[in-house]
């Protein structure tokens, strides 16, 4: 079998935090983008993921050619 990633989201991680962070602020996504240290980004995933808020994680796509 061979699998292949043949398109991706470039940081995944910034843009679930931003995709949650966006919902609660008065800031553009490009300021949230921009302003997200990677610590909070951490932080903020290990939350939604307790809290089981798990729609920002479907902001993001990896998309695999899958043979055989």
């Amino acid at each position: 079998m061979k699998v292949e990633l043949i398109s991706y989201t470039p940081n995944p991680e910034k843009v679930v935090a931003a995709a949650a962070r966006l919902c609660y602020s008065e800031d553009s996504a490009v300021d949230i983008m921009t302003g997200l240290p990677q610590e909070k980004i951490e932080s903020l995933l290990k939350k939604l993921l307790k809290m089981g808020h798990l729609s920002p994680f479907e902001h993001v796509s990896f998309t695999f050619a899958v043979e055989g």
